[in-house]
């Protein structure tokens, strides 16, 4: 999901419109899903066991539309890594997919790591896509700005922990339906936090430096803020 939109790659007309109206939609979906898993945790008193009844469909689904922007890098509308696109999309499909939904189980469904990661995940596309559909238009808006350069702080080490939180618990039932998947499963536990992109980085980074482990990732993030921050402080003292 790391759709660096330079303005100096120049796509057509059709191809910019096709972008700016799949980040509207995506923006608008992902305010959908965000609105939806609030609603039930207010009226359900912030159980979490009923999360995923109302919401697990619906993140899914959206989260699956994704797979377009795997086609749209490989394709070359947008200036990405195809591979790295791809481990970005398919590390949430293992999760709702592999986990949540093939496996009918109140030990994922009802954790309350589905729903701090599906808001994780909401805020952080809620800020990607409008500052891609921006970028199109070589806007880049200051809230919308500091918005991509903070909320990481938050947003990243909530939704990676509850992503392997999911993983790890799927693993008991995972192991009495397939030994194989089991080991398979337990290898990308094991693995998950050193060697998973998480989906953030593509957020507040527009390279490819994101098959790297959780320590580097996280204190590159910090780093593009520093300068961000920088160039604001230097911008206000010019001003």
């Amino acid at each position: 999901m790391n759709e660096a939109y330079l303005s100096d790659v120049g796509p057509s007309a059709i191809v910019t419109g096709y972008l700016v109206v799949y980040n509207v939609l995506s923006t608008v979906a992902w305010g959908y899903v965000l609105y939806c898993l609030s609603c039930e945790l207010l009226e359900s008193n912030f159980k979490w066991g009923l999360a995923y009844v109302r919401c697990g469909q619906l993140v899914t689904w959206v989260q699956t539309a994704a797979l377009l922007e795997i086609l749209h890098a490989a394709l070359g509308l947008v200036k990405s890594s195809p591979v790295t696109t791809a481990i970005q999309v398919c590390s949430r499909l293992l999760i709702l997919w592999g986990v949540l939904y093939s496996f009918d189980t109140s030990l994922t469904r009802s954790h309350w790591a589905f729903s701090s990661m599906v808001i994780a995940w909401s805020f952080a596309e809620l800020v990607r896509y409008p500052y891609y559909a921006a970028n199109l238009f070589d806007s880049q808006p200051s809230w919308l700005l500091w918005c991509r350069y903070n909320f990481f702080f938050v947003l990243y080490p909530i939704g990676a922990t509850s992503e392997w939180i999911l993983l790890v618990r799927s693993l008991g039932t995972v192991y009495y339906y397939s030994l194989a998947l089991y080991y398979l499963y337990a290898v990308i536990a094991a693995v998950y936090p050193i060697g998973n992109s998480f989906c953030f980085l593509p957020l507040w980074n527009g390279s490819d430096h994101n098959c790297v482990g959780l320590y580097v990732m996280y204190t590159h993030m910090m780093s593009q803020r520093r300068k961000y921050m920088r160039s604001v402080s230097s911008k206000s003292k010019t001003g």
